[in-house]
C-alpha cells in the first residue's frame, strides 16, 4: 500500500483490518483512545465482541458463526441511539446458546412411492429427484411421480443435479447423464466401484467418490484432479459415500470408514476431519449438504439419529434436528433447494420431512446487494473499501 493511503488509514484511528471476501473486520482503538466521535457504548460491543474471539488461542476470527460480519450492514450510529441490530450483536456475542438462532420448523411431508429415501438431489421446490437403492425417481412438491430410472443397485450419493438442472447419476460404476431434453448419454467415466458424486453450482465440475479417492472431472467428463492424499501424503479418506461443495469451493465428503466429516479447499488443502460434537456420543455421518451461507448440514445415522449444523471451519453449531424434539429415526439423505427449504429423507421409510430453518429476514438481508451495502456503510468504511481496491 501506498504511503499516502497509508497516512488516510492512520487518521481513521483503525489499528489493522482483515479482509475476508467483502467483509471487512475492524480492530476498534482502545476506549480510551476514541475521542467522542461517536458514543462509546457502541466501541464496547465491538470490543467486547472482539475480546471474546481473541481469548481463543490459536482461533481466528472467522472461524465461529461470525455475527460481526453484520457490522458493515448495521454500522456505528453517529447520533449515539443502539439500534436493534447492535443489541442483538451484544446479545449474541458469548456464543452460548445457539438454540435461539437456529430453530427448524417442520412446513411439510412428501410420501414418496419408494421403500426407503437414500438420496436426494434438488434445485427448486417442485422437482426432486430421490433414491432408494435400485430407483431414482422424479416427483414434485406432492409426491407425484414424473420420470423413473432402473440404477440395479447403490447405497450412497448416487446422482446429482447440474446448475442447469440435468440429471448426473451413477449406473453399472459408470456415469450418465439424463439432460433437461430427456436424452440420456454416457460420459464414460469408469471406474472399479463409484460410491458418490456431485455437480458444482460454481464450476460445473463433477466431484466423484470412488472408495478412498476423490477425482474431479470437467462438465464434459475429462478428468482434471485426483485427490487421495494430504499435504503430509496421509489418506485423506477411507470409504467416501456422500459429497458435497460448499460456496467457497471447499469439498466436503462423508467418511463412512473414518467416521467423520472431511474437508478440503480448492488448493487440496486439508481444512477439518469433524468427528461429532461429544467424544463419548457415536456420530456416522450420512448425506450431508450445505446452505447459502455456507453452512455444512450433515445427518448423523447411529443410534442417537441428529442432523448437525457446522460453520465453514467444521465447528460445530447446533444440533439443528434431533431424536427427541422432531421424531427423527434414521435420517440418511439431505438437500436444501434454491428457496432454502430442508428435505430430509429416512431409511426405512417413504416420507420426506420438509423444514426451514433459516429466518426469512436473514435471506432477505443476505441477497442484499453491495450497492445496497455500500449505501449503508458509513463513510469511514466506505474509504477503507475504496483503498482496498486500489491495493
Amino acid at each position: 500500500m501506498e504511503q499516502h493511503n497509508k497516512d488516510k488509514l492512520r487518521r481513521l484511528n483503525i489499528d489493522y483490518f482483515i479482509v475476508d471476501f467483502i467483509i471487512v473486520y475492524l480492530q476498534i482503538p482502545k476506549e480510551s483512545e476514541v475521542k467522542g466521535r461517536f458514543n462509546n457504548d457502541h466501541y464496547q460491543i465491538m470490543l467486547e465482541h472482539l475480546s471474546d474471539r481473541s481469548g481463543d488461542i490459536g482461533t481466528d476470527c472467522r472461524e465461529k458463526q461470525s455475527y460481526l460480519s453484520i457490522m458493515p450492514n448495521y454500522p456505528v450510529s453517529p447520533t449515539g441511539e443502539i439500534s436493534q441490530e447492535l443489541s442483538l450483536l451484544k446479545r449474541h456475542s458469548k456464543y452460548t446458546d445457539m438454540s435461539t438462532v437456529y430453530r427448524a420448523v417442520h412446513t411439510a411431508s412428501i410420501n414418496v412411492s419408494l421403500k426407503e429415501v437414500k438420496h436426494i438431489s434438488c434445485l427448486t421446490p417442485n422437482r426432486l429427484w430421490v433414491s432408494d437403492m435400485k430407483k431414482v425417481q422424479e416427483i414434485d412438491e406432492k409426491g407425484h411421480l414424473l420420470r423413473e430410472l432402473d440404477i440395479c443397485f447403490t447405497l450412497f450419493g448416487s446422482h446429482t443435479l447440474t446448475k442447469s438442472g440435468d440429471l448426473l447419476f451413477l449406473k453399472d460404476n459408470d456415469v450418465f447423464m439424463l439432460t433437461s431434453k430427456g436424452e440420456i448419454r454416457n460420459l464414460y467415466i469408469s471406474a472399479s466401484l463409484h460410491f458418490c458424486i456431485h455437480s458444482s453450482r460454481l464450476t460445473g465440475d463433477i466431484l466423484i467418490g470412488d472408495i478412498n479417492i476423490v477425482t474431479r472431472y470437467n462438465n464434459l467428463g475429462m478428468k482434471i484432479d485426483q485427490i487421495e492424499f494430504d499435504n503430509d501424503g496421509r489418506s485423506l479418506y477411507v470409504e467416501t459415500i456422500f459429497i458435497t461443495e460448499n460456496i467457497n469451493e471447499d469439498i466436503i465428503v462423508s467418511d463412512n470408514g473414518k467416521n467423520a466429516i472431511v474437508a478440503i479447499n480448492k488448493s487440496r488443502r486439508h481444512l477439518f476431519c469433524y468427528k461429532g460434537h461429544r467424544p463419548r456420543i457415536t456420530f456416522r455421518p450420512g448425506g450431508i449438504c450445505t446452505d447459502m451461507f455456507g453452512q455444512i448440514l450433515v445427518c448423523n445415522v447411529s443410534e442417537n439419529p441428529n442432523v448437525h449444523l457446522l460453520d465453514q471451519k467444521g465447528h460445530f453449531l447446533a444440533y439443528l434436528l434431533t431424536e427427541y424434539q422432531h421424531g427423527l429415526d434414521c435420517p440418511q439423505a439431505l438437500c436444501v433447494d434454491s428457496e432454502h427449504n430442508l428435505y430430509v429423507g429416512f431409511c426405512n421409510d417413504n416420507e420426506i420431512n420438509v423444514y426451514r430453518y433459516i429466518r426469512e429476514k436473514t435471506i432477505k438481508d443476505k441477497k442484499t446487494t453491495e450497492a445496497d451495502i455500500q449505501k449503508e456503510l458509513p463513510g469511514e468504511l466506505k474509504l477503507v473499501l475504496k483503498l482496498l481496491q486500489e491495493v
